[in-house]
């Protein structure tokens, strides 16, 4: 932001606020995860993804093919 709008006292506050802020993310961006927060992130990594749901989907069509042979062969 730009302080060329303001007088001396107001820009030296804007730029107090301007280091607050910046401080603040910084500090967000080093706060540790704990291991339940990581462990989910993993699952919902593997679960949410394409490969996993065409895999499951896959699995599923074959294991209905599956019984629905068998319960013809043994009619």
């Amino acid at each position: 932001m730009t302080s060329q709008n303001f007088g001396p006292e107001e820009a030296a506050k804007l730029e107090a606020i301007e280091r607050m802020v910046a401080s603040l993310r910084e500090d967000a961006g080093q706060a540790t995860e704990s291991l339940a927060d990581r462990a989910a992130d993993r699952v919902a990594g593997i679960v949410g993804s394409w490969k996993f749901l065409l895999s499951l989907i896959t699995g599923l069509v074959c294991y209905m093919g599956f019984n629905m042979w068998l319960a013809r062969s043994m009619a």
